[in-house]
């Protein structure tokens, strides 16, 4: 795969609106909510799968060099390539159909449910002994809002760039009505 210095530029930016994003947080009485992982899906639908794996894993080194929140582990940059890598997959295997709003919804919340339900918790309990369903079920909450709003600012956000006809060298390319 080739990128191009336009794509790099890109991906610098939203790599750096997720780190950036690390230091926000909109505090919600036992919910919160967090755009952390957006910038990750963001990138892997717009961009391909790699492109948000990539945006991913830079993000979260970055992220834990900024702001270290405890010793690096591993497996959390793990989960933060495959929350940009499964979004891009799934829609890059969809892209063949117009892309409407539960095509994104599918991809972001087989994502989230793979990289922040279910292997956040499980890391956690495995590094902390800390019991899985302790973090799962809150996850799964918190998941709850997240994976929808993600989906529709993307679907907004697709639909926008689509349509001011400029070159961003996507893989996607399906201009839909939002109400689909």
């Amino acid at each position: 795969m080739k990128f191009s210095v336009k794509r790099i530029v890109y991906l610098a930016l939203l790599v750096s609106l997720g780190v950036m994003l690390k230091f926000f947080k909109i505090t919600i009485p036992y919910l919160g909510l967090s755009f952390t992982g957006f910038p990750m899906i963001l990138a892997g639908v717009l961009f391909g799968p790699i492109s948000g794996g990539i945006v991913g894993g830079i993000t979260d080194i970055l992220g834990f060099i900024l702001r270290p929140t405890g010793t690096f582990m591993p497996y959390f940059t793990l989960t933060a390539i495959l929350t940009g890598l499964i979004p891009g997959f799934i829609v890059m295997l969809l892209k063949n159909n117009p892309l409407k709003f539960r095509h994104y919804l599918l991809a972001v919340g087989i994502g989230q449910l793979i990289t922040s339900v279910i292997l956040i918790p499980y890391f956690i309990n495995i590094l902390f002994r800390i019991p899985f369903r302790v973090k799962f079920y809150p996850a799964l909450v918190t998941q709850l809002q997240h994976v929808p709003l993600y989906a529709f600012v993307i679907k907004v956000l697709v639909n926008r760039i689509s349509s001011l006809d400029i070159d961003l060298e996507l893989k996607i390319n399906s201009v839909e009505d939002i109400s689909n």
